[in-house]
């Protein structure tokens, strides 16, 4: 039982974080955060952290707009770039190494794109769906 509502509470937990989160920043950052791996993995985690489970009324829907519109329009460019890589994120539960965020490690791949739009698709309703179909097309498949 105790692990049991902690995993409640930690849902919650990345819901308000996700939803602090997007309160505070803007398209620039949104850019940002979406141009490092620790950024995209940051997103990624907060979005899939609640699962089934997620806390819909905490995070408000105009947030989640917001962040649908700024993470998409930065994919296409993102996947075109040649600084992000190809090659293919560690195997689940592989740590990253320690070494500074600023170094080739903290470069996006894109199975880090990919991982980030899926988790955000997963959490959209229906209508915001279509919305990311229509602003990256291919992209979101």
């Amino acid at each position: 039982f105790a692990r049991q509502h902690y995993e409640i509470d930690s849902g919650d937990r990345s819901a308000k974080a996700l939803s602090v989160l997007l309160g505070v920043i803007g398209h620039d950052e949104i850019a940002a955060i979406c141009s490092t791996r620790s950024g995209s993995l940051l997103l990624k985690d907060l979005l899939d952290f609640g699962g089934n489970t997620f806390r819909r009324q905490l995070v408000a829907g105009q947030a989640l707009d917001a962040l649908i519109e700024g993470v998409c329009s930065v994919i296409p460019s993102l996947n075109a770039s040649d600084d992000v890589t190809g090659m293919p994120a560690p195997a689940a539960g592989a740590e990253l190494d320690d070494r500074p965020m600023g170094n080739a490690a903290d470069i996006v791949r894109r199975t880090d794109l990919r991982g980030m739009l899926l988790a955000l698709a997963g959490q959209a309703s229906a209508a915001q769906r279509e919305r990311i179909q229509s602003l990256i097309g291919r992209l979101a498949k």
